[in-house]
């Protein structure tokens, strides 16, 4: 709350052409920083489901293998 009102202090007394580039300057940090955190939960989010997948290949290989082992001991 301090720190808005601060801001909005010192666009006050800046010019009205500066003062507007300051606005739209801190509108697209703004949107930067929740571009930034989607950005993050999605990161997340695939980590988790590429190590599922990773653990299901991962048993699927082993099945394979074991598949292998019994065919081959038949012939």
């Amino acid at each position: 709350m301090a720190f808005e009102e601060n801001i909005s202090s010192i666009i006050e007394i800046l010019p009205a052409e500066v003062a507007s580039k300051m606005d739209i300057l801190i509108t697209v940090i703004g949107a930067v920083g929740g571009l930034i955190v989607i950005y993050l939960v999605f990161t997340i989010w695939k980590f988790f489901v590429e190590r599922k997948r990773n653990k299901i290949l991962g048993e699927i290989r082993k099945d394979v293998k074991f598949i292998k082992e019994k065919l081959s001991r038949k012939k």
